[in-house]
């Protein structure tokens, strides 16, 4: 059976970090910001990646040279390395995005990691057709389930071809924030081995809100509602990692563990440890928060003989 979670992260650190107006019209949470953001968007990122390797989780980090890439510190939505070594590479829907593919980050993980196959879906960008990675899709891996809110940035198509290669059930659904879909499904939810997260609120039609509901509750998961406010705070935009010993830890921004109520804290508390981090910069003008920043590594590790 595939683990829900990992101990093994690829970050990339934010050069060249801004502001991208590229993705400002269908990111509603992106946040203009005064200043230059680069040095205090690095900042927060080597604190991340400091604590993460003090709590025993290994991280890949690197660096993407293109200065035409400023969303680089977002892996997630361009790259997932799945449980049986294959490689996905997304289509995405802003062209300074796809600038962040890199076949040099690209051995870097398949230097230290067992990998087969890739399973290339950017030729779905000429039909303009777009799945943004694990933004766009939020994997419930032990039951084989790819939720997904549809939006500009996320297409069913693309969703249905890859279900298929992977041999996953998709589960769609609509989300709005301000009369307007949410651009991540990953802003929306978060699924742990114990806990799902989610913003029913934001899902306008009632049947689908409700068989969200009860789909994550008949996989087993303690639903924890999150309000729109929450939302609009990276509340749904969590990660459960483990560390090199197996033990798990709930990873979130500051501004998102400040929106929640205790008893959703202590909910999630019962079975992983909560890490927060301060990542303002990388926020708001990002429009993404902590989960977006870490592409989960399912590969085995290779032994010291290769």
């Amino acid at each position: 059976m595939s683990a829900q979670v990992t101990s093994s992260l690829l970050m990339i650190r934010p050069k060249f970090f801004r502001e991208n107006e590229e993705t400002r019209a269908s990111n509603t949470f992106q946040k203009s910001n005064s200043g230059i953001v680069e040095e205090k968007a690095i900042a927060e990122f080597d604190l991340i990646v400091k604590r993460l390797q003090k709590n025993g989780i290994y991280i890949i980090e690197s660096e993407n040279e293109n200065s035409e890439a400023p969303d680089a510190v977002f892996p997630n939505n361009w790259v997932s390395f799945l449980h049986d070594g294959r490689t996905v590479l997304y289509p995405m829907m802003a062209e300074s995005r796809r600038k962040e593919r890199s076949e040099r980050i690209l051995e870097l993980v398949t230097d230290k990691f067992v990998s087969g196959e890739v399973i290339d879906l950017t030729h779905f960008e000429k039909e303009g057709k777009f799945l943004e990675g694990t933004g766009s899709i939020v994997f419930d891996h032990i039951y084989k389930i790819a939720y997904a809110c549809i939006s500009p940035r996320t297409n069913e198509d693309v969703l249905n071809y890859l279900c298929s290669v992977i041999g996953y059930k998709k589960f769609i659904f609509h989300a709005e924030y301000n009369k307007v879909p949410v651009y991540h499904t990953n802003v929306v939810m978060h699924i742990g081995e114990k806990c799902a997260v989610v913003c029913l609120e934001s899902i306008p039609d009632a049947k689908e809100r409700n068989e969200l509901r009860r789909m994550l509750a008949f996989t087993g998961h303690e639903v924890i509602p999150i309000t729109l406010s929450q939302m609009s705070r990276f509340a749904g935009n969590m990660l459960e990692v483990r560390n090199q010993s197996g033990k798990r830890f709930t990873l979130l921004s500051s501004t998102a563990i400040r929106s929640l109520h205790l008893p959703e804290i202590n909910t999630i508390a019962e079975s992983t440890e909560l890490l927060s981090f301060d990542i303002p910069t990388i926020e708001q003008s990002g429009g993404g928060s902590i989960r977006c920043m870490l592409a989960e590594i399912f590969f085995a590790l290779k032994t010291v003989n290769g």
